[in-house]
């Protein structure tokens, strides 16, 4: 079971409470992952972790891919009181021809989520090491950076990238022309 089950489980059930002294509370798994820093852009704290796990990994599993999953989200913008900023705005600038055509003065909200994962090729695992808001269309160029960014660093610790796994959206087209890869049907 999942703390959070047992913190909604019903308490006149012999399993639950038999299960409670193996489990940490909700509060203290807050506190555990606290320091761990996920604003948005590159997870640096999920490339600590991979670097850790890298000297366990035989050759075969060090080769990996990189993918990218786009997702629609509600369009939102709230105050979060632990850091202290607005979250829900795009955090890649829209796409510069869309700005020129956008006679609105209000503040675009982001409507879309964008995250960038890594994935072993040999070995089994998969962690996401990037997430990006972004409106319904943003600069490719400036999401190519952050892709070579993390090719990089990939490297850095150990890990050889192979590959790219995305869809072929306008955005992902963008990126890819902006890393001049041909793309063509």
């Amino acid at each position: 079971k999942t703390a959070y089950e047992i913190r909604n489980c019903d308490w006149s059930s012999d399993v639950c409470s038999s299960d409670l002294k193996y489990y940490p509370s909700v509060e203290s798994i807050r506190n555990w992952i606290k320091p761990v820093n996920v604003q948005p852009g590159i997870l640096e704290d999920m490339f600590t972790i991979l670097r850790d796990q890298v000297p366990n990994m035989e050759e075969k599993d060090r080769f990996v891919t990189i993918l990218l999953d786009e997702m629609t989200i509600q369009p939102k913008c709230t105050f979060d009181i632990g850091t202290g900023k607005f979250v829900g705005l795009p955090t890649i600038a829209r796409n510069p021809k869309e700005e020129k055509n956008n006679d609105n003065d209000d503040v675009a909200l982001a409507n879309h989520a964008l995250s960038i994962m890594v994935a072993g090729l040999g070995g089994r695992f998969k962690q996401i090491v990037a997430y990006y808001y972004t409106g319904s269309s943003f600069d490719g160029t400036l999401l190519a950076q952050e892709v070579l960014k993390i090719i990089r660093k990939l490297y850095s610790i150990g890990l050889i990238t192979k590959n790219l796994g995305l869809d072929m959206g306008g955005n992902n087209i963008s990126m890819l022309n902006a890393l001049s890869v041909n793309v063509s049907r």
